[in-house]
């Protein structure tokens, strides 16, 4: 039961360790591993062993803790599936992920339904018009770039806020920027909604990249992007 123990070991850590690097997102924004589960027997007796030394432990609600009945063993693409900044979309009376839309219609690779949705198209378009390779010029960049996102690059357009372009496909922290993403990430963490941080952002004199002031909308973008949480250390 090493992998088991070395698991729960690392949930722990990173719930209650303020010097672990994932704090932030966890014990940082209030995610805690509830008593019972403070021992290994018990968290075990509750978990069960993994299927698979390829699964770990995932919460099914993002916003609740580590306890019984929000837990489960899942692979990574489950656990990819389940995450906070997941994009999710109603596609045949259901809500689920622009992957999972893709499978369910059968007709494109879920990395052309995931560029067609984010360059605007409705969900019912994206997964169900074919794709080939004599597809559009553009329609090939926006799959290009999905593909750079989704292994940790970066194709083109403009930089995510906190960000400035560092060479083709590199980003670079932009130092001002990035600290105000710090300070979104902190205030959120501590139990701010949106708007009260645009408002705390417009009050202490800061501006979008645009120079506009921030709203909910503007931050909740920002909070959002896989991105960011980069620079959240």
């Amino acid at each position: 039961m090493a992998g088991e123990r070395r698991i729960w070991h690392n949930m722990k850590a990173r719930c209650e360790r303020a010097d672990h690097d994932s704090f932030p997102l966890y014990g940082g924004r209030g995610i805690a591993v509830c008593a019972r589960w403070q021992s290994f027997e018990a968290f075990l007796a509750d978990m069960g062993p993994r299927p698979s030394s390829s699964h770990s432990i995932d919460r099914i609600d993002n916003d609740r803790g580590y306890e019984p009945g929000n837990c489960r063993w899942a692979t990574p693409t489950e656990q990819g599936r389940n995450r906070r900044d997941n994009r999710l979309v109603t596609y045949s009376g259901r809500e689920m992920t622009i992957a999972e839309a893709a499978e369910l219609a059968g007709i494109v690779p879920a990395r052309v339904a995931i560029s067609r949705v984010y360059a605007g198209w409705t969900i019912g378009r994206a997964v169900s018009e074919p794709f080939d390779d004599t597809a559009t010029l553009r329609e090939k960049m926006l799959a290009g770039r999905a593909r750079k996102a989704l292994a940790g690059g970066f194709a083109s357009g403009f930089a995510p806020y906190g960000f400035r372009r560092a060479g083709r496909g590199v980003l670079e922290a932009r130092t001002d920027e990035a600290e105000i993403v710090r300070c979104m990430f902190a205030w959120r963490a501590h139990g701010a909604v949106l708007q009260t941080i645009a408002d705390r952002l417009n009050a202490e004199g800061y501006r979008t990249r645009k120079g506009g002031i921030w709203r909910a909308g503007t931050v909740s973008y920002v909070l959002k992007n896989p991105r960011s949480r980069q620079l959240v250390g």
